[in-house]
């Protein structure tokens, strides 16, 4: 249950042993390097296209068929703020040592690979993926109009508490336009999903326990891997607390929740820990008297939708409230 890294707090998170915060040449005007994501030494940034909310297009499996008529092995459908960066490499600099720094990064702030592949194995159409995305010059549109001499390909996924993060990055050594090194860097941030679920209603919340005995929160944030709870969950915790205050009868079973990142027992203990850090905060910043709390986790053993998606993740990585006697 790794979901929990907002952009800002992971700003400049992800940096190479050889970055640095800009290329000796000037970047294309209006650009920027990603928040979460540095550039490599010396890299100058040459096209830059940025939306708040698209559709993109995932590669996530090999290119077959043929140049013209790309036939992809697997793909999924991301919607999201989508950045997409096209840096020029310094001159010397090969496609496996860029890849290599992005891969040993993004390994370091739990990124979770999804595919990757090099040259052949990408499949001889794969360039397709990166062809005409940019189109600020003539020497950007045409850098992809054919096949790189060598190419490498990594996609990887952080899930958060607030919306997944997707990063794919395409590094290629190319003889068109540009001769030498480029990566072609695109970052997927899904926009959390509307649930319609009880997030900080102490009367709505007290309606669900009472005609169901219980109640799914999804407003209470937590750092990525960790059970430290952040400021964004203080708005939920506080309308637990009036909750409590309002019904002083009523007792809670705090229950963790998780997605199926990471194995059963990393998730049963991460998701009783969580739920003990709502009861601790709920008994030492809210005086509720401990007595009426209780906490558990059960990892990912109760699902209310498929981990298969992004969106299941998101509903099953929940913290629920269960009225006890």
């Amino acid at each position: 249950m790794r979901d929990r890294c907002r952009v800002a707090a992971c700003a400049a998170a992800i940096v190479f042993a050889v970055a640095s915060p800009a290329g000796a040449q000037e970047d294309a005007p209006g650009s920027a390097d990603h928040p979460m994501i540095t550039r490599f030494q010396g890299s100058q940034i040459i096209d830059y296209v940025q939306s708040d909310f698209d559709e993109y297009a995932a590669v996530l499996g090999r290119a077959g068929g043929s140049v013209s008529a790309p036939v992809w092995d697997k793909r999924q459908t991301l919607q999201g703020r989508l950045t997409r960066i096209l840096y020029r490499l310094p001159a010397g600099r090969t496609s496996i040592e860029v890849l290599s720094n992005y891969t040993s990064a993004l390994a370091k702030q739990a990124f979770k690979v999804l595919f990757e592949c090099g040259n052949a194995a990408c499949g001889a159409a794969f360039y397709q993926r990166s062809n005409r995305v940019f189109t600020r010059t003539g020497t950007t549109r045409d850098v992809f109009i054919v096949g790189p001499r060598i190419q490498r390909y990594v996609a990887a996924r952080l899930a958060r508490r607030e919306g997944d993060v997707y990063v794919f990055v395409y590094v290629a050594e190319t003889t068109t336009s540009i001769t030498g090194t480029v990566a072609h860097l695109d970052v997927v941030e899904l926009k959390p999903m509307d649930t319609g679920l009880v997030t900080v209603n102490a009367a709505a919340m007290a309606e669900d326990i009472s005609q169901s005995g219980h109640v799914a929160l999804y407003g209470i944030f937590f750092d990525t891997g960790s059970a430290a709870i952040t400021a964004a969950s203080d708005a939920a915790i506080t309308e637990i607390a009036a909750l409590l205050r309002n019904n002083p009868k009523l007792r809670l079973q705090i229950v963790g929740h998780t997605d199926t990142e990471g194995t059963l027992e990393f998730n049963m203990d991460l998701s009783r820990r969580r739920a003990e850090a709502v009861v601790q905060t709920l008994v030492s910043k809210h005086t509720i008297a401990a007595a009426r709390l209780q906490a558990s986790g059960v990892g990912y053993l109760a699902p209310v939708a498929s981990n298969r998606t992004e969106e299941g993740r998101a509903k099953n990585r929940r913290v629920e409230l269960v009225e006890i006697f």
